[in-house]
């Protein structure tokens, strides 16, 4: 054989070698390809996996106060034993109110009615009352003229009498 056809050969030998390692890796890959929708998926859940994670202080927290809400829950039958029978009593009462209560408007409408004949009779007292005042004013403003009146002649007397004592004076001085 020459060389060139074994090398020819050997190149052939070679080529159809790494065929058959692609033939042989072929049902692997088949199996790799059935397996690239169930990556996509993986894929599209990762931000939701994200988001997931980023709640994951929150619930941290929220799990820190569950030991709290049992302290909390444990105290209910406490309260409820305090509360319910001081709720039943203050329903008693109430009910007792309630019943009192036809007995209270009752007796506010006869207080509204005395208030009614209070408020015309003392309007009418302060109508006369104001009317008396204006009555005692204008008697009040016809002496307080009379006053003026009378102080005027009085003023006029003094000057008269003044004038008539300093004639006289004067007369007693010429005769003496």
């Amino acid at each position: 054989m020459s060389t060139t056809n074994r090398d020819l050969l050997l190149k052939i030998y070679k080529e159809l070698q790494e065929t058959k390692d692609k033939v042989k890796d072929i049902p692997e890959m088949k199996k790799q390809l059935e397996e690239i929708p169930k990556i996509k998926k993986q894929l599209e859940e990762i931000p939701k996996i994200k988001k997931q994670l980023e709640e994951i202080p929150k619930m941290k927290k929220q799990l820190e106060e569950i030991p709290k809400m049992k302290k909390q829950l444990e105290e209910i039958p406490k309260i409820k034993e305090e509360l319910i029978p001081t709720m039943q009593q203050d329903i008693l009462q109430i009910k007792e109110i309630l019943k009192e209560i036809p007995e209270i408007k009752q007796e506010l409408r006869n207080i509204s009615g005395s208030v009614a004949r209070i408020e015309v009779e003392h309007g009418e007292k302060l109508a006369i009352l104001f009317d008396a005042f204006k009555a005692n004013t204008e008697k009040i403003e016809e002496q307080n003229k009379r006053i003026t009146k009378c102080e005027k002649i009085l003023e006029k007397h003094d000057h008269q009498i003044y004038i008539l004592n300093s004639k006289v004076q004067n007369q007693e001085i010429k005769n003496t």
